[in-house]
């Protein structure tokens, strides 16, 4: 291998697309890293991050130190082949993680491939603060974020670490913005740069409509924990999806405006923005002045779609009740949807027809009966401590070798 060209993104610029045209790419010189995931930060970062035990893709899978150290050996074993592979003049490698390891550890994934001989190459894809922010907000919004969260789009702690270590001359910045604004895909963009025939995949539009983001914080803020419970969760997305259908982008009134997102800005925005401009001459606005803040811009964009909502809440099987909140209207359509999809089991029928039958015969009821009911009630609330603390009580009652 006589050069390695690396893609660290950045994130929120059409990294994932790039990296599915990727996917086993080779020709007569070029070919992708071996590596099995499209992602290259998963094994780049496992490599060279000293950060690696705690990376989000490790903890995910519950990986302990050992199972991990074993990753990182069948990672680094697979780049030193590739390095070694002289039937290729060039190695493509795609993260965008690589672009969030510590200055040190760009270092060393630079030297450790000059070590080997082999020629190093960046390109970098960068997008203007604003729309960054807008992008990541989404993403945050959709993975459950309850409030909003500062963005820094540190774009010199990503790129300067690989401008010591290469030079000016191995560093392509390209500006994201104006790619997706030149009736261009990023996929098509990449390859022409390249120099490689990437065909580019149809991808799907991740963006939502002001309204959508609205209702997604809405449901993130239902005083419901649903972060860890499977099947909660699934019911959660759900709801997500449906918002995103019945408010779709359209028409573009409907559509997120970056510059509403300028709040979220790090104060240190200004002072990358001008860095990039002054070493890669790529401009930015890195503030706007907007008459609504984001909050109330996203509240107001609700109060011309009762239609839209009553039509949203019918299809959970509930009823939108605007003398409620909507956290309240969408906790409601969430146990619907919670039973509507867990359903009742066999000893759940067995239950509520023998109270049926006792309250009809005019039976006294047993402290058995109360504890089925509350188990239903369980069932539909899961999760509730109140709810669980009753059960263990009348678990209590009827069976005194119950334990909590």
């Amino acid at each position: 291998m006589k050069e390695v060209v690396i893609h660290i993104g950045t994130h929120k610029t059409g990294t994932s697309s790039i990296q599915h045209a990727l996917r086993g790419y080779k020709d007569e010189t070029t070919r992708v890293a071996s590596f099995e995931e499209e992602n290259h930060s998963i094994p780049i970062f496992t490599i060279f991050s000293e950060n690696r035990y705690h990376y989000h893709i490790w903890r995910k899978l519950n990986l302990d130190t050992d199972a991990i150290d074993a990753r990182r050996a069948e990672y680094l074993d697979i780049l030193e082949a590739d390095l070694a592979d002289d039937r290729y003049d060039r190695l493509i490698i795609s993260g965008e993680d690589i672009s969030i390891l510590t200055p040190s550890e760009k270092s060393n994934l630079i030297r450790h491939i000059k070590s080997k001989g082999v020629d190093v190459s960046v390109i970098v894809f960068t997008r203007s603060p604003m729309g960054f922010a807008c992008s990541a907000s989404q993403q945050r919004a959709k993975g459950g974020a309850k409030t909003w969260t500062p963005v820094n789009v540190n774009y010199r702690y990503k790129i300067d670490p690989f401008l010591e270590e290469l030079g000016r001359q191995k560093i392509v910045v390209c500006d994201y913005d104006y790619i997706i604004n030149s009736d261009q895909s990023v996929v098509d963009y990449f390859s022409d740069l390249v120099g490689i025939n990437l065909r580019a995949k149809e991808s799907k539009n991740e963006s939502v409509s002001v309204q959508a983001l609205a209702l997604i914080y809405k449901v993130n803020n239902i005083p419901l924990a649903v972060l860890g419970d499977v099947r909660k969760w699934k019911i959660r997305q759900k709801l997500v999806a449906m918002i995103i259908e019945i408010f779709p982008p359209i028409p573009a009134s409907s559509r997120l405006n970056p510059d509403h997102f300028s709040s979220l800005l790090d104060p240190t925005t200004k002072d990358d923005c001008l860095w990039l401009e002054s070493i890669f001459g790529i401009s930015y606005r890195y503030h706007v002045e907007v008459e609504d803040d984001l909050n109330a811009w996203l509240e107001e964009s609700l109060s011309d779609y009762q239609n839209q909502l009553s039509e949203l809440f019918s299809k959970f099987g509930t009823s939108y009740d605007p003398k409620r909140s909507l956290e309240e209207n969408f906790l409601e359509a969430f146990f619907a949807l919670f039973i509507h999809e867990n359903g009742l089991f066999d000893s759940d029928a067995e239950y509520l027809l023998d109270v049926a039958e006792k309250i009809v015969a005019k039976a006294d009821l047993e402290t058995r009966d109360a504890l089925s009911l509350m188990k239903l009630a369980s069932r539909a609330r899961p999760g509730e401590q109140s709810i669980r603390q009753r059960i263990d009580q009348l678990s209590l009652a009827t069976d005194p070798t119950h334990q909590k």
